[in-house]
């Protein structure tokens, strides 16, 4: 009975990490709407994106160190990608400043670029946990972990 509960505890943890991960994205995805259209400057509007976007990757890459849950990386590499591939796209008349100042094409591909980086950096922060744990070879990970949560 112990084996089917923990099954059932891990098969719905999944909707709770994917939900939680999306809800944190979609947060920082309102941020940046709200900066968007309050007039700041396109270089302000830029680095609150960077910033926030930087934010959501480390949230992805710590997650899975501190958790082991690859749903919440998972989630938060499925977002930096689609933002990463929306941000190419993105029309001029939404990204417009105070001034009358647009975002130029080279910004918006810069930023993507920079999106897709990031993706990739919580990607293989996620493959290497994932390959370490299939391989027993995250003793550092365990030690992290009990060092966290075991109180003596």
């Amino acid at each position: 009975a112990s084996n089917v509960a923990r099954l059932f505890l891990q098969i719905l943890r999944i909707p709770i990490s994917v939900h939680a991960a999306w809800l944190t994205a979609a947060f920082l995805l309102n941020l940046n709407g709200w900066v968007t259209v309050s007039g700041l400057s396109i270089s302000k509007q830029l680095y609150i994106a960077r910033f926030t976007s930087l934010l959501a990757a480390l949230i992805g890459m710590v997650s899975i160190i501190v958790s082991g849950d690859p749903f919440i990386s998972a989630t938060v590499i499925w977002t930096l990608k689609a933002i990463s591939q929306e941000a190419k796209r993105y029309p001029n008349d939404i990204t417009i400043d105070s001034k009358g100042n647009f975002m130029r094409d080279d910004d918006k591909n810069r930023f993507s670029r920079f999106i897709s980086s990031l993706s990739n950096l919580v990607s293989l922060t996620l493959s290497g946990v994932m390959i370490a744990k299939a391989l027993g070879a995250n003793d550092l990970l365990e030690k992290l972990h009990e060092s966290m949560y075991v109180h003596e």
